[in-house]
Formats: C-alpha cells, sequence, structure tokens
C-alpha cells in the first residue's frame, strides 16, 4: 500500500509545465525545495520553490531545467549543459 503524508498543490509558474498546479507531498511541515515533475516523453522537469517563505496550503515552483530520460542505465541527461570553447 503506497501512502502519501500531507501534500501541499505546487503551481508551476514558468517553463514548459507553466499554469499547471500537482499535489506534492511536504517535507518535514514545508513544501519540498526542489519537485521532479515528469513529462509525457518520459523526461522531467525540474522546479524549485519560488520563494523560501511560503504559506497556506500551495507553493509556487519557477522552472530550472529538463531531465532527459535515462537509456540503458546510464546517468540522465540534463538538459542544461555548460560546453567548453576552444581558443
Amino acid at each position: 500500500m503506497n501512502r502519501m503524508g500531507p501534500t501541499i498543490s505546487a503551481t508551476l509558474g514558468d517553463g514548459p509545465l507553466a499554469g499547471r498546479s500537482i499535489e506534492t507531498e511536504v517535507v518535514e511541515g514545508r513544501p519540498p525545495k526542489i519537485i521532479n515533475v515528469p513529462v509525457d516523453d518520459g523526461g522531467e522537469c525540474r522546479y524549485c520553490l519560488a520563494d523560501w517563505v511560503q504559506s497556506g496550503p500551495s507553493a509556487m515552483y519557477t522552472f530550472l531545467y529538463r531531465v532527459e530520460p535515462v537509456a540503458h542505465g546510464g546517468l540522465p541527461f540534463v538538459g542544461a549543459v555548460a560546453r567548453g570553447t576552444q581558443s
């Protein structure tokens, strides 16, 4: 049996999933700092808490980056990768 504890409504303020709300479990009585939201292609969008001070049954989150699906047991590809330049 998969039981979920107390939850809040996480509102996604920007990024690819802007305007959506999801239920997420609270951590130590507070909204989680980071949430990963699944997308249709098997990847995820990572969001962070927009403000450290939140009150009530909902919290606003802001988009950080996409996490692509894991291929063949490797590490996930993070969409925001810094690329080196040659001089």
